[in-house]
């Protein structure tokens, strides 16, 4: 089994792309009901490629969660005559371990509405004729280590900016010699893979170099409105 953090500017069973899974996004699944269409497309949740009732448990185990909430995103190895799958989850790998979904005909499923400073543990099981197998080995997604306390070297021209809520904005003016600089702590040496985000509150390009331990890993990269 394996678990991964899903884009928080999507939102599974969103099928109308408002932002919001509710009352519209039943209808365009009830609307294409049984029709085929590019997987991941429409109303298809499921990647199935058909608009069916697993698309309908995408949307309703995400019904009233709003885009920006953290999900996780599960996939399986399908099981040889097993007929559906049991989704279950725990905030410890040792359990308990409570059932969050039944009877899924694929082997993908999408655990929306979860909090960020939460662990979260999963296990799957098979249903068939001979009944509900052994739960598989319980898997978690990748720790997110946060980069805070950056150090600032150059011009800052605001440190608010319009749609923007909190703490930690900062617009950066490209300067000579200036830079913008993140400490994370890992708790172990290892290969982490590393997102960086941004947002512009302008019209032009600022174009900066990128810089991993000191080194650069992308060099006049053009930081786009």
């Amino acid at each position: 089994m394996n678990a991964d953090w899903g884009n928080v500017s999507q939102l599974p069973g969103d099928y109308s792309g408002d932002g919001t899974a509710d009352g519209g996004d039943f209808l365009l699944w009830q609307r294409g009901f049984t029709a085929a269409v590019p997987p991941q497309s429409g109303a298809d949740g499921d990647g199935s490629g058909v608009v069916d009732g697993g698309d309908l448990q995408v949307w309703s185990h995400s019904f009233g969660y709003t885009t920006g909430s953290p999900w996780i995103h599960l996939s399986w190895d399908a099981l040889a005559d097993a007929d559906s799958y049991n989704v279950k989850r725990a905030t410890d790998a040792g359990g308990p371990y409570t059932t969050i979904a039944t009877g899924l005909a694929g082997t993908s499923f999408n655990d929306t509405g979860l909090t960020d400073s939460e662990d979260y543990f999963y296990v799957v099981s098979a249903v068939g004729a001979w009944g509900e197998s052994e739960v598989s080995n319980a898997a978690t997604p990748p720790a997110i280590l946060q980069a805070e306390d950056a150090i600032l070297s150059g011009v800052v021209a605001a440190t608010s900016g319009s749609g923007y809520n909190g703490g930690g904005y900062v617009e950066f003016v490209m300067s000579t010699n200036g830079y913008i600089e993140w400490n994370v702590t890992a708790a172990q040496t290892t290969n982490h893979k590393l997102t960086f985000r941004y947002a512009l509150d302008g019209v032009a390009p600022r174009p900066l170099n990128l810089a991993v331990n000191g080194i650069v890993i992308e060099s006049a990269l053009d930081f786009a409105p």
